[in-house]
């Protein structure tokens, strides 16, 4: 089932509300659509966290900041 970039957003909207997550906070994730979408892209700037996406196995390189955890590439900047 696929949840749509609004719920993803309200979610962690809510978590951000309810515990201290520190600024530059690393959310991983698969590349789902929300996940990869703008307003979930806005949305994590807007709390100072940054992104790792999971690269798909047979991508063979990650990219950015990512290159310290390997299958992992960072999403670009909003």
């Amino acid at each position: 089932m696929r949840y749509p970039a609004g719920l993803v957003c309200a979610a962690l909207d809510m978590a951000v509300m309810r515990i201290d997550i520190p600024s530059g906070a690393i959310f991983h994730s698969d590349r789902g659509s929300q996940y990869t979408s703008r307003e979930f892209a806005v949305t994590l700037n807007r709390h100072g966290m940054r992104h790792l996406l999971r690269c798909p196995e047979n991508a063979g390189h990650v990219s950015g900041s990512a290159s310290r955890w390997p299958g992992w590439a960072t999403t670009p900047a909003v």
